[in-house]
Order: structure tokens, then C-alpha cells, then sequence
């Protein structure tokens, strides 16, 4: 990996590190991070671990519990505080997405806006899925050696894949930080042994916003002071 960064570098193409964080690394999270500031990684993206989804999670050596992630969560945001004070921070796309929800942007990220958005993952034999979280055959849409982009979504509303990622309960969408969390990835949500329709990472995101939702509330009010936007969201 370091040797594909350093010739990226070298070319002046921009890249994202992408960190799978899971019951292992995400303690380690400020050793990770300074040494990602070390070589000057500037595009960052992390991801939950997720056991595999016909098992119920949290029963494997790497598995990410929810306190856990939580934790990690807090000590992620605090490292790139402090950096953002020094405007030296990293760009992190949860964080970023979180801050644009509260200026009043719709976030880029289908984690963040809560429910599934149109895409095409397609494997190398021409296969195509609506999203690398489900690249199994049941939600195969097609082959683009054999048709074509119409049939494709033909056979994406057929299975109806957007409209069941709109599996919010109403718990959930009376959650104090729903309107920033909006219930997270629908993967996280249809878990072996999770509430239907609930995050698997709802005390995760509780205990991050419990924690961190002031500061990140401040930090959208300077940047649209900025702008010269006079009202936010929350």
C-alpha cells in the first residue's frame, strides 16, 4: 500500500486511505491516525467491520461491539479537532457530511442521508450489484455483458432496493439526533439478531453525539458565518 501511495504522489493524483475499523484496530485509533499524518495521508474514510450477514454479529475475534466503536468514534473526532484548530485537518467523510447536515446540505454519503441512492458495483466478470455491502446473488441486477443499463434498473426497482432501505422504526426516527444520524447504513440496520430497521450501532452513534454533537454544532456555525448564512439546522 505504501508504495502504491508513493507513486500516486509522485503522479499528483489524489487517493483515499480507506480503514476498516473492527474490534482490534479501533482502540488503536490515535496510533493509526498519527501515523496516517506522518505520511500525509490527507483523504481518509472509515468503515464498521461487519460480521457476515447471515450470522449474528458480535461473536468473532475481530468483531466491533458497539460500545467499542463508539469510543473510537469520539477519539477520531477529537484527533481531528484538535488538527482542524491548527488547519491541518485531514478530510474525513463521516465528519464532513455530519458538519454539511448541519449547515443545511444534503450529505453526499448514503450513510449519512439514511437510505440507499443508486449505484453500480460491478465485479470483473461484468456482474452488477447495487452496493459493495451487497454483492451477493440475491441482489445480482444483471451482467453488462448480456444487457444493459435500463434492464439493470429495471431489475433494481423490481427487488425494490431503495424503497427497503426506508426501514426507519419509529423509535429511531424519535431519537434526539435522528435529523443528523438519520439512522445510519441500512447494512447496519438488517442485522441477524439486531431490531429490525435499527442500527446495530445506535449506542455507537449515541455516545458519539452525546459527546461530540456541540463542537461539531460550533464548527458549522463558524464555517457559515463564513459563508455568510445566517440560520442552521440544529
Amino acid at each position: 500500500m505504501l508504495h502504491t501511495a508513493g507513486l500516486l504522489k509522485e503522479a499528483g493524483a489524489d487517493f483515499n486511505v480507506l480503514t476498516v475499523v473492527n474490534g482490534k484496530t479501533a482502540p488503536k485509533i490515535r496510533r493509526i491516525y498519527e501515523q496516517y499524518r506522518k505520511l500525509g495521508f490527507s483523504w481518509q474514510q472509515y468503515i464498521a467491520c461487519l460480521d457476515p450477514v447471515t450470522q449474528e454479529q458480535g461473536r468473532r475475534e475481530y468483531s466491533l461491539r458497539p460500545g467499542v466503536y463508539g469510543q473510537f468514534l469520539i477519539d477520531l473526532f477529537e484527533l481531528w479537532e484538535d488538527d482542524l484548530k491548527r488547519g491541518r485537518q485531514p478530510y474525513i467523510r463521516q465528519f464532513e457530511n455530519y458538519i454539511g447536515i448541519l449547515m443545511g446540505y444534503v450529505p453526499e454519503s448514503c450513510e449519512q442521508r439514511g437510505v440507499c441512492s443508486v449505484q453500480n458495483v460491478v465485479e470483473a466478470d461484468g456482474s452488477v450489484y447495487p452496493c459493495d455491502f451487497y454483492a451477493m446473488d440475491g441482489y445480482r441486477l444483471g451482467n453488462l455483458n448480456e444487457e444493459g443499463f435500463e434492464a439493470i434498473e429495471r431489475r433494481r426497482r423490481e427487488i425494490g432496493f431503495l424503497e427497503n432501505s426506508r426501514d426507519h422504526t419509529a423509535r429511531c426516527v424519535k431519537c434526539p439526533y435522528f435529523a443528523v444520524c438519520r439512522g445510519g447504513c441500512r447494512r447496519h440496520r438488517q442485522q441477524p439478531g439486531s431490531v429490525p430497521g435499527e442500527n446495530r450501532f445506535c449506542e455507537s452513534y449515541r455516545m458519539f453525539f452525546e459527546a461530540c454533537l456541540p463542537r461539531m454544532q460550533k464548527i458549522a456555525r463558524l464555517c457559515m458565518r463564513r459563508e455568510g448564512v445566517i440560520k442552521w439546522n440544529i
